[in-house]
């Protein structure tokens, strides 16, 4: 596994990558709002990857409480397809991007993975992606900060269900993402 930090060293690293390896399918992976869709876009512009971004409404149904549920597979299968018969690169980014895959038995060639980092260089992220902590203590966790802030601040009863966080947290749990991947690029946290 490789690491970058600077986005044009990663760039010439995947181009370098693609054309020894004959690559057809690479998908990006990270946390919701670590910068897939930047990369993602700034890789298929660059070199003309057809972009699938999975959030799009092609590919994604709107308003349901889990991710993996609510993919339009048919249309993920039909495009990859597509860009393979007419000898194109399929760039498909979006949040358990590995667990979608296996779904329709399609593989990556290139696994590229995007972690936010803040300033000081620590994974923003991290925290919830400790595999030597149980998943189940991690949520839990997360449930009790958010009763507190639900009920002390806003006011409000908690309600605990299942939503994307906790979904993201346990893809992570299993497939391991960031350790599986070919390629890391850490993203410094802006701070605005």
């Amino acid at each position: 596994m490789l690491i970058f930090q600077d986005i044009v060293k990663l760039k010439k690293e995947v181009f370098e990558i693609v054309n020894m390896k004959k690559i057809k399918i690479i998908s990006l992976d990270g946390k919701n709002g670590s910068g897939k869709s930047y990369l993602s876009g700034f890789l298929s512009k660059n070199f003309e990857y057809i972009h699938l971004n999975l959030d799009s409404d092609r590919y994604l149904i709107k308003n349901h409480v889990k991710y993996v549920e609510s993919i339009r597979y048919i249309n993920l299968k039909n495009d990859i397809k597509n860009n393979i018969d007419k000898d194109r690169i399929s760039l498909i980014d979006g949040i358990c991007v590995q667990k979608i895959l296996d779904i329709i038995r399609v593989q990556p060639n290139l696994k590229i993975y995007v972690k936010r980092l803040s300033l000081s260089g620590h994974w923003i992220d991290g925290y919830y992606f400790d595999y030597n902590r149980d998943v189940e203590e991690i949520l839990e966790e997360d449930m009790d900060e958010q009763k507190s802030f639900l009920e002390k601040v806003m006011k409000t009863n908690y309600e605990h269900r299942e939503n994307i966080f906790h979904e993201i947290v346990r893809y992570h749990h299993e497939y391991r993402p960031d350790i599986n991947a070919d390629l890391i690029f850490e993203r410094h946290e802006d701070v605005g």
